[in-house]
């Protein structure tokens, strides 16, 4: 019989085997020591956390148990953050190619999701999250939905209120990287953070 512990992550209540609570224990304090002094370190760190809560709440039944194995997975698919910083320091600058480092460290690749993109909206977000989703320009899309009027007889406008009713809202940074269709992992995640705050920056 082995010993389990219940644990707290990101607001959500789990059980975990006592060997997977010091595994990830030690992941997050290796977390902690990376990003505690960079740039939005601490809401690095916050995302990263809620990400791998969805991982254990997607992959654990209710009512189970995370095992070492799980905690193993999770630690895998999310990677480790000195695996990425000798890339940085190659290609520091070069978003694009940073990009492509990850994404052939990491194969395993998640399913694009349609969300809206409420951080380049008009109204409700729904066409720059469209064209984020069929990988077309934003500007293009709200060419067609200004279009479609005058040849659907009005109908596009209820279609748009409905998506904006029923699409979700891409608001934590997982979400902001399923919907262009990138791995929710340590580097993206802090990428992401990083323009984001260099976008709110020079907006200043």
């Amino acid at each position: 019989m082995k010993k389990t512990i219940s644990i707290h992550i990101a607001g959500r209540a789990f059980f975990i085997e006592e060997e997977a609570y010091e595994n990830l224990q030690a992941y997050q304090q290796k977390l902690e020591n990376w990003f505690r002094k960079r740039e939005s370190g601490a809401e690095i760190i916050e995302d990263i956390e809620a990400r791998m809560s969805e991982l254990f709440a997607a992959q654990t039944p209710a009512n189970g148990v995370i095992t070492a194995d799980k905690v193993r997975e999770v630690i895998e698919t999310m990677g480790q953050p000195e695996d990425f910083s000798e890339a940085e320091e190659e290609k520091a600058g070069d978003t694009e190619g940073a990009r492509e480092s990850t994404s052939s460290q990491l194969p395993l690749r998640i399913r694009k999701r349609f969300f809206r993109n409420i951080d380049d909206k008009v109204f409700g977000g729904v066409c720059s999250g469209l064209a984020a989703y069929l990988n077309m320009d934003t500007l293009l899309v709200r060419i067609i939905f200004v279009l479609l009027p005058f040849f659907s007889v009005g109908a596009v406008f209820p279609v748009y209120l409905v998506l904006w009713l029923v699409v979700p809202a891409a608001r934590t940074t997982a979400q902001k990287l399923e919907m262009r269709g990138e791995n929710v992992t340590v580097s993206n995640i802090e990428r992401m953070i990083r323009e984001q705050y260099e976008k709110v920056r020079s907006k200043f």
